[in-house]
């Protein structure tokens, strides 16, 4: 597949019909039989995206995955239409929500972009800050205002991080602003889903699953990655929105994909059990470790002191020393080797 449609991950495009680089034939990609016997679930799955593709090309119905699933896509630019936007969303008990960010690290992300959507093909997305140095102060207080008002459920891919980013943003001043950390965290766990832990009751198996937003919706959004979405400055604004906006229908997607047999399986206890955890992660991950810093360093002067007491003792012993000449003479003879 490789060779003749040069894509670098076969697996991504599983459930398309693509056309060789030479244009004589359409091709599309199936895993090897062989993986159904440490994957039977997962084969299966993959088996029949691809055999459908094929029988939908015969038949002159196939189009690619993701066509079309924006059928109300609302990308409001001014501070006004943001919150009138935003005020129409109070309407939805459920919302599914994710951001853009400009980097991973939490004290550093900012707000690039966020999005809502109300089902699988209707949503909202809108920029927020202009750059990781430039935030918008009258955009952030609209959203900040929204999720403390909003009595709805917000349904998150991997919370974990969501929620973590839009508190320190939102509510926190700084790293050591407690008081801001504990009431954003009030808001964000108050009534909320995670389809990244259903997926993984939905699915879990000793042969391995892939919790991905991506991998899990691929058959309904197709492969819509962004090649720079890890800086998102260098994709141009409509379509980063359009980008986030997929986000949250695939979150749709995948939660009415997998909740019912979360749920048929008996695990919502176990899931509530999860969300409670979640709570804890958040919080853990916005204080970081506490150390004493006077404890800290005195503790790194011994270990500095230790370690090189014991490098003494190794570069001293006469089995190194002897080990370390022949390695010295050997190096040299191959450079002379090699040089006039």
């Amino acid at each position: 597949y490789k060779a003749l449609v040069t894509k670098a991950k076969p697996s991504v495009e599983i459930g398309t019909i693509k056309t060789t680089k030479d244009g004589a034939f359409k091709i599309t990609y199936c895993p090897s039989p062989l993986s159904s016997f440490y994957n039977p679930d997962d084969f299966k799955h993959k088996f029949e995206l691809a055999y459908t593709a094929v029988q939908k090309h015969i038949a002159g119905t196939y189009s690619d995955p993701g066509q079309g699933i924006i059928t109300t896509g609302i990308y409001p630019k001014t501070p006004l239409e943001i919150k009138e936007a935003l005020n129409n969303l109070h309407k939805y008990r459920k919302l599914t929500c994710d951001i853009e960010t400009f980097s991973l690290k939490f004290y550093e992300a900012g707000l690039g972009s966020i999005a809502f959507a109300w089902n699988e093909h209707e949503g909202v997305a809108f920029k927020i800050d202009k750059s990781p140095t430039e935030q918008n102060t009258e955009v952030r207080n609209l959203l900040k205002e929204f999720i403390e008002i909003y009595k709805g459920k917000l349904i998150f891919h991997n919370i974990a991080y969501d929620a973590t980013v839009l508190i320190y943003q939102l509510w926190m001043n700084s790293l050591h602003d407690t008081v801001g950390q504990l009431e954003g965290l009030g808001y964000m766990v108050n009534n909320f889903e995670d389809t990244m832990i259903i997926t993984y009751l939905a699915t879990n198996s000793a042969s391995g699953n892939e919790l991905g937003l991506k991998a899990q919706s691929f058959e309904f959004a197709g492969n819509y990655a962004q090649e720079n979405i890890n800086d998102i400055t260098k994709i141009p604004e409509d379509d980063l929105l359009k980008y986030n906006l997929t986000d949250v229908l695939s979150t749709w997607f995948v939660y009415n994909k997998h909740v019912g047999t979360m749920l048929r399986d008996n695990q919502g206890r176990v899931y509530g059990f999860f969300k409670k955890i979640l709570s804890n992660i958040i919080q853990m991950q916005l204080n970081g470790i506490p150390i004493d810093m006077k404890q800290a360093k005195k503790v790194a002067k011994q270990l500095e002191q230790d370690e090189q007491d014991a490098l003494r003792r190794i570069h001293s012993n006469k089995y190194v020393t002897e080990f370390t000449s022949k390695l010295r003479n050997k190096a040299m003879t191959k450079y002379n080797l090699t040089h006039k």
